[in-house]
């Protein structure tokens, strides 16, 4: 991981859902010029299968239409199969492929997919 949420906390936007006080899922935003970036969403493993990553991506929705975005982005790794046929099924489409070359541990990640809604 080489995102710097020092830097983040300060400029973005940061949701957290949780569940009896524990913390179950967040999502990160970044107001761009005419669209609303998800940077991140995460559920953690042991809520995971209980429509959170569903309803965080919901709440960006509306984040974007209250502040008259007419569309939501984000970026994924087009490995993660999975991640890419929720947000087709959520409504979103591939908008491109391109390649990244960083280095992670020992392996290249070659390929990530921007997801448009």
């Amino acid at each position: 991981m080489t995102a710097d949420y020092t830097e983040a906390v300060k400029k973005h936007r940061f949701d957290f859902l949780y569940e009896n006080g524990e913390l179950a899922a967040l999502i990160e935003t970044v107001g761009c010029s005419d669209h609303l970036l998800i940077e991140n969403v995460a559920v953690s493993p042991s809520f995971q299968g209980k429509g959170y990553g569903r309803m965080l991506m919901a709440h960006a929705e509306k984040l974007a239409a209250s502040s008259n975005f007419e569309q939501v982005k984000l970026y994924t790794n087009k490995l993660f199969v999975e991640n890419v046929q929720l947000y087709i099924r959520l409504g979103y489409r591939v908008d491109r492929e391109e390649e990244v070359k960083r280095w992670h541990g020992g392996a290249h990640e070659q390929a990530r997919a921007r997801v448009t809604a």
